[in-house]
């Protein structure tokens, strides 16, 4: 799919796609009454994140009888009565389905649909995975009850790192966008590793020709505590990620010289550290 001319494009009406290459006009066979999502108590819950509930939606066979593949559902989660934070999670759904619509790869999550149900909540629909990485290191931690062995042999550490990877360039160069919550979590997988893909692209932000944070006044970097970049924790959650006084204080304490810290720009390669750890 072509690049969208500008990051904060938006898509009409989010939509249902016929194909991952499908423009952003909804073909006339599927319009956005395709999508028939029941009601949450009728679908199977897999996990809550912040503000988001996900489920698993199983879907009818096909006119011809072939069996279809399920679909998980992300909706919001927050009380009515919290306008604001509502609001904020709404838009984190609705920017992530702006980026998912544009991108078909072999290792980000695929796209399928997305909606206001009729009770006004907002939904997105993508593929279904099995577990993410983070499932199975805790499934193998337990498994190996304390023993020192390695809980991923080379060729599934080779298989999952490359996969990762390879989503990471094509987010980097074909889509210049920037992740911005890569963790164990956000990878998704099958259990014998056949299938690798990369999740949650709610929280990603646009990069400019030098590879970092377009407009970082306006674009702020959230991630996730522990896989943060030492340049996000400079000055707090701040795209800006550095200040004259953060350089000058480590450089009095005898840490990196205000130089080192003013050289240190959230981009692209902050990715890359989240990634690493």
């Amino acid at each position: 799919p072509a690049r969208p001319s500008s990051f904060s494009q938006m898509t009409p009406a989010l939509f249902t796609p016929a194909n991952p290459s499908a423009s952003v006009t909804p073909p006339s066979c599927l319009r956005r009454e395709s999508l028939l999502v029941p009601p949450s108590a009728a679908l199977q819950r897999i996990c809550k994140g912040s503000g988001v509930t996900v489920y698993r939606m199983d879907r009818a066979p096909d006119s011809a009888g072939n069996p279809s593949s399920p679909w998980v559902i992300k909706k919001v989660d927050v009380e009515p009565r919290l306008v604001r934070e509502r609001r904020r999670v709404e838009r984190t759904l609705e920017h992530e389905s702006r980026i998912l619509s544009h991108i078909s790869h072999p290792h980000i999550i695929g796209f399928r649909a997305a909606q206001r149900l009729p009770d006004g909540q907002l939904c997105l629909a993508m593929e279904s995975c099995e577990c993410s990485l983070y499932n199975v290191i805790q499934d193998r931690q337990f498994a190996s009850c304390g023993h020192d062995q390695p809980l991923f042999e080379p060729s599934e550490i080779c298989k999952i790192g490359g996969s990762v990877s390879s989503a990471l360039a094509h987010l980097h160069d074909a889509h210049g966008i920037m992740h911005g919550d890569i963790k164990s979590a956000n990878v998704l997988l099958s259990r014998e590793l056949t299938t690798v893909k990369l999740c949650d692209l709610g929280v990603s932000l646009p990069l400019n020709e030098r590879r970092e944070i377009r407009a970082p006044d306006l674009h702020f970097y959230e991630g996730t505590e522990p896989w943060r970049p030492p340049e996000s924790l400079l000055c707090g959650t701040h795209a800006v990620g550095w200040s004259p006084d953060a350089g000058a204080g480590a450089a009095e304490g005898g840490g990196e010289s205000a130089e080192d810290l003013a050289a240190m720009r959230l981009c692209d390669r902050s990715d890359v550290f989240a990634f690493g750890l």
